[in-house]
């Protein structure tokens, strides 16, 4: 963290509780920013938030403990009944979230290096993972970690910002309209990257035209020279191409892009994926250490950072030889009995199908699915399952089994889908606790095993078990 004074601190934050909060003489730095008490350090400020699990302010005296130089909290008595070491601060406000979030916006301010924002119904994880690689290969970079891609979580990224930071890649989740514009806000990017508009979180969007206008928020906040990278194959995205206010550089497959073009995405022998793409007059020929074809596109917009910023096709290359994905994300573990394909991170129907044509790409043994519901798909939850599983079908596994209320209409509609064929295993489990008794039983020595389902299903429990 760039230090701050907390007198800064105290005017981004605005409305405070002066006669609760305790303010110490002189006028300290605070070098690092937490919502959790165990990581708060010398010179640290600890948010304290009131928890579904756990109420934060009932750790204030073990922040100050471990360090904290002052400490932010929404309950007046807890705060007052608190013990506060000498020298240090004790601040009341209305809602923590929103300070939070200002100090988040102070920190980008006071920040000059590069700043790229992603967001996108699929795929922005891994553009992220593979934007801060290519960038790696000439300057000092951070990105988003794990899942602080929220109104919690993306303040203590943007606090993490250093003073010999070059460039940083932020990730922008979205659950609600106006999400990415405040995050967009505390951002502030100099590029912009919308992977694809899906349909995750259309339960609270209504319609993918509802998806795509709030993904676009993002244009809004763009600064510096407001560079906008648009998934070109996608129908809405590219419908948006003259409506925008900034000029959008296109990429994809189809001919139209007219920014880079992909030419080729196909696994080498020795299980790289080579990627083919032409951009700004110039061929590009990369390998990639990754599974899945489908990831040749979420390198387009990482090969158009870099070149951006000025690296060269070699230095580009270089810093895809550092890719090392977000855990849980297309993971290959090989055991001693099977190949697992560890994407439990998340699931959409998109990244569902194309993680099945990942599964297929794999040569050896039998191909098994292990698939489980897809949240936040409200009333299209029933067609977007039964998407996948006619997909499913399409393919030809050799074993599909499915976890969960809403992913028994994958299993339905693979076994419609399915009349006439061969099958030789579905099964559906109502229960992880169900799926996780059964499932050493129905796999066999050299089986592929791929295992995907929203997180909220818990199979990355299922990978241990597998793994271990």
């Amino acid at each position: 963290m760039i230090p701050v004074k907390l007198s800064d601190i105290l005017r981004a934050i605005g409305e405070i509780d002066e006669t609760v909060s305790v303010i110490p003489e002189g006028n300290p730095f605070v070098t690092g920013l937490c919502i959790d008490s165990r990581k708060a350090a010398a010179g640290s400020l600890f948010v304290a938030f009131d928890g579904e699990k756990s109420d934060g302010h009932d750790y204030i005296e073990k922040a100050f403990e471990n360090g904290a130089a002052a400490v932010i909290g929404s309950n007046p008595q807890k705060l007052q009944s608190a013990q506060i070491p000498e020298g240090r601060a004790l601040i009341l406000t209305k809602d923590p979230l929103l300070a939070l979030g200002r100090i988040g916006q102070l920190c980008r301010e006071r920040y000059e290096g590069h700043v790229i924002g992603i967001t996108g119904s699929v795929g922005k994880t891994s553009t992220k993972d593979l934007v801060y690689a290519v960038l790696s290969g000439k300057y000092s970079v951070m990105k988003t970690l794990g899942n602080y891609n929220n109104p919690l979580g993306l303040p203590l990224t943007l606090s993490n910002l250093g003073p010999d930071t070059q460039a940083a890649v932020i990730e922008m989740g979205m659950e609600h309209a106006g999400d990415i514009d405040y995050l967009s806000s505390l951002t502030e990017p100099h590029f912009g990257i919308v992977t694809n508009i899906g349909t995750s979180h259309i339960e609270n969007l209504g319609s993918r035209e509802g998806i795509l206008h709030a993904k676009l928020e993002l244009v809004e906040h763009l600064c510096g020279g407001k560079k906008l990278f648009l998934n070109g194959d996608d129908p809405l995205l590219y419908s948006v191409k003259d409506s925008l206010g900034v000029k959008p550089e296109y990429f994809g497959r189809a001919a139209h892009n007219d920014c880079v073009l992909l030419e080729d995405a196909k696994h080498l022998e020795n299980g790289m994926l080579e990627v083919k793409a032409r951009y700004r007059d110039t061929d590009y020929v990369i390998q990639l250490d990754t599974l899945g074809v489908h990831m040749g596109m979420n390198v387009l917009p990482a090969l158009m950072v870099g070149a951006s910023l000025g690296l060269s096709p070699e230095e580009i290359q270089a810093g895809l030889n550092r890719y090392e994905a977000t855990p849980h994300r297309l993971q290959r573990i090989k055991t001693d009995r099977y190949l697992l394909i560890d994407d439990t991170y998340n699931a959409s129907p998109t990244s569902m199908k194309s993680a099945l044509d990942t599964l297929m790409e794999l040569a050896g043994g039998r191909r098994v699915a292990v698939l489980g519901d897809i949240f936040e798909m409200g009333d299209f939850s029933r067609e977007g399952h039964e998407e996948v599983g006619r997909y499913a079908s399409m393919l030809g596994l050799d074993c599909l089994l499915t976890c969960g209320e809403h992913s028994r209409s994958i299993h339905e509609a693979f076994l419609e889908a399915s009349k006439g064929k061969n099958i030789k295993l579905c099964e559906h489990f109502e229960t992880l606790e169900e799926l996780k008794n059964a499932l050493p039983a129905l796999l066999c020595q050299g089986d592929t095993v791929l295992l995907k389902a929203s997180h909220g299903m818990g199979f990355a429990a299922l990978v241990d078990m597998l793994a271990g």
